[in-house]
């Protein structure tokens, strides 16, 4: 309830009760690598889909809430793996790491998380192993 009306509305609270991330957003992630994302129905881009950022553990707002999420049968937002998300911008998949900065260029069809250094991606309708630790393949 906000206000005395229904919300759908989430947020976070620490521990001991208090609101670490007050209910701004339609859905709330969970912690993943001590990230979760965060989804704002009102905040959708000229092409309609849902945007999504990223919160820390401490609540702060590490990416802004600016990423579009594809939203067909489930929506597309992605938990941290081995400290980077693969997220989606204009129709390209890259990854960002906790701090908000892009460590692999947006220049996939698609991105998965990565396990053991290595994340399975498509580019030019090849599937590609990417490492962790490069820019590009």
């Amino acid at each position: 309830m906000v206000n005395g009306e229904y919300s759908e509305q989430c947020s976070f609270k620490e521990e001991a009760g208090n609101v670490a991330v007050k209910a701004e957003y339609d859905f709330c992630g969970s912690f993943n690598e001590e990230m979760a994302y965060l989804k704002n129905n009102s905040n959708k881009n000229s092409e309609g889909a849902y945007m999504i950022g990223y919160i820390n553990s401490l609540g702060e707002l590490v990416i802004p809430v600016d990423i579009a999420a594809d939203y067909g049968w489930f929506l597309d937002a992605r938990d941290f793996s081995e400290g980077l998300v693969a997220v989606l911008k204009k129709d390209k998949w890259g990854y960002m790491d906790k701090e908000g900065n892009t460590v692999i260029l947006f220049t996939y069809e698609t991105a998965l998380d990565f396990s053991s250094g290595l994340a399975t991606v498509l580019k030019d309708y090849k599937y590609l192993r990417q490492c962790r630790h490069r820019t590009q393949i």
